[in-house]
């Protein structure tokens, strides 16, 4: 008896230090119109430009083995662009497929098949040899850009809010 009550004020605790932790300013930010910067884009979500975050559930077509081979690729997403990157030389150079292969672990034709579906599942992207990452999944940064916004405006359009859709194609039109 007394090891659960023990146990229920431990519980307690933690629930009340993370309520504290969950201030109203330290949550993501609503969409309002003060969060369209013109150069920068809209304040997309979070705050925070370290940690990289989830907001939709993958597509039903990405299997269980790849949504885990993609979470081993999450660390090399650059923040605000979401193009896949590794540093050199304190550059941030893009991640082609091969590099991405050794760095994940697994064979260049196993990674070129991972990398085909998830552009089919629209999960990522490529332009000129770089791989993006659709912000409906996973974004780091504070502002969406314009350029990740045109690499995934379907699903971007679903997901914004009317306005911040019509500022981009007024912006950028």
């Amino acid at each position: 008896m007394k090891k659960q009550n023990r146990i229920e004020q431990i519980m307690k605790r933690l629930a009340e230090e993370a309520a504290a932790k969950n201030y109203p300013e330290n949550s993501p930010t609503s969409w309002k119109k003060y969060n369209f910067d013109r150069d920068k884009g809209v304040r997309y979500m979070a705050n925070v430009m370290n940690v990289v975050r989830m907001f939709e559930p993958l597509p039903d077509e990405v299997t269980a083995a790849e949504k885990g081979l993609l979470l081993h690729v999450i660390p090399f997403i650059e923040a605000e662009s979401g193009m896949l990157y590794y540093r050199s030389d304190r550059t941030h150079k893009p991640l082609t497929i091969s590099k991405l292969a050794a760095r994940i672990g697994i064979s260049a034709s196993h990674t070129y098949r991972l990398v085909r579906h998830l552009r089919t599942a629209r999960v990522l992207a490529k332009e000129e040899g770089r791989l993006y990452v659709n912000p409906c999944y996973f974004f780091r940064g504070r502002y969406l850009s314009y350029h990740l916004y045109s690499l995934f405006k379907t699903e971007l359009d679903a997901v914004l809010p009317e306005w911040v859709v019509n500022k981009y194609n007024g912006v950028h039109s």
